[in-house]
């Protein structure tokens, strides 16, 4: 019995490193340049609800891009909406829903999300140029000129972006 109890002692006090180890590989394949692997490693990561809120906002934010990219806007919105909720201060979940709605057809709610994340981020140049691709797309020509205007004017970011 106390073979068997040394035994699991062991294993428990082994799977501690493989598991993290494991998460940390999680990680690179979640920040990954490839679609495939980041969805499946971001996806290992929200599974294994190890991480603080904040953080796993990050790892539903980078999938909710990769379903994006592919087109598959409900399930992008989905993650987008969770990142948010995890995390409503995170400007770049924001512009990157906002890009999420711009591919969908729906400039008006983009506009919605690259003012959120301006809000977070009055600096924030990418969603300020983004917030004008709407205003354009959306027949707006004077609004569209003065955020490219404002964007390619800005300083750097106010808030350094978070991975």
């Amino acid at each position: 019995m106390r073979a068997i109890l040394l035994g699991a002692s062991l294993i428990c006090a082994l799977l501690g490193p493989v598991q993290a180890q494991t998460l940390t590989r999680q990680w690179e394949l979640c920040r990954s340049d490839d679609p495939e692997r980041l969805i499946s490693g971001c996806s290992a990561v929200i599974r294994a609800g190890k991480e603080k809120p904040e953080i796993l906002a990050r790892a539903f934010g980078h999938r909710a891009r990769a379903w994006a990219a592919r087109g598959q806007f409900e399930r992008a919105m989905h993650d987008f909406d969770n990142a948010i909720r995890l995390d409503a201060d995170y400007p770049d979940v924001w512009n990157d829903r906002g890009v999420a709605w711009l591919g969908a057809g729906q400039s008006e709610r983009a506009i919605e999300d690259f003012n959120q994340a301006i809000r977070l981020d009055a600096n924030y140049a990418i969603a300020i140029f983004n917030r004008g691709l709407a205003q354009r797309n959306l027949g707006r020509a004077a609004e569209a000129a003065l955020d490219f205007a404002r964007a390619k004017d800005v300083g750097p970011r106010l808030v350094p972006p978070r991975d």
